[in-house]
């Protein structure tokens, strides 16, 4: 653990230039302090950089005993058993993680859609639940879950539950559900069984199409 003085609580340090800390080359880096004691570590690395013996670019947030959260894959890289392509955003929290896919990719099953690496977009996102299932999505393509036809759109993605049914999507078709049809472009949500729970009518004019 790092300790800086500062008179202050809670607080980020200036930005220190050139430097090396725990073997990682910053380009910059700050840290966020509270009572004494660092919490976060927020740097730039030096063109590409191997933290925690993974291979990262540009921006890295890291807690105070060096574990990396946040960060840019400079190369592909499994993790988890789970291969991510290069320039793929990771941000792990305590109630899941967040990430930007550098690429379109599959994700246990299912064409995850992915344009960090072309557009640095924070919109078109993957989410995963703390045991690594897969929490939310947008397909690359209309894609059946549990029979029902969901919507590929950068503006209508897909949410599972943690038993991997579907929670909710944006049908791509007119489709009958507990046998009452649905307009295309319905947004529809399920509980854990599969049953149909709330369906609306309203949809982003983007979306009517």
């Amino acid at each position: 653990m790092i300790f800086i003085s500062i008179n202050a609580y809670s607080q980020y340090t200036e930005w220190e230039k050139d430097v090396v800390y725990h073997d990682i080359q910053f380009k910059k880096v700050r840290f966020l302090i509270e009572s004494n004691d660092t919490l976060i570590i927020q740097g730039v690395v030096k063109k590409e950089a191997i933290v925690n013996g993974i291979p990262c670019k540009r921006g890295v947030v890291l807690i105070n005993d060096w574990e990396l959260k946040t960060f840019i894959l400079a190369d592909d890289y499994t993790i988890d058993c789970v291969e991510y392509p290069e320039w793929t955003k990771i941000n792990h929290g305590q109630k899941g993680t967040l990430i930007f896919l550098g690429e379109d990719m599959e994700y246990q099953g299912y064409c995850c859609n992915g344009n960090y690496k072309k557009w640095y977009s924070t919109g078109i996102h993957t989410t995963l639940y703390p045991n690594g299932r897969l929490k939310g999505f947008y397909p690359c393509q209309n894609v059946v879950i549990d029979n029902i036809p969901c919507k590929s759109s950068p503006f209508a993605n897909v949410h599972l539950h943690p038993n991997g049914k579907l929670k909710d999507c944006t049908l791509y078709a007119e489709y009958e559900i507990e046998g009452k049809m649905y307009k295309k472009n319905t947004h529809v949500s399920f509980d854990e069984n599969g049953k149909l729970i709330r369906a609306d009518k309203y949809v982003l004019w983007w979306l009517r199409k």
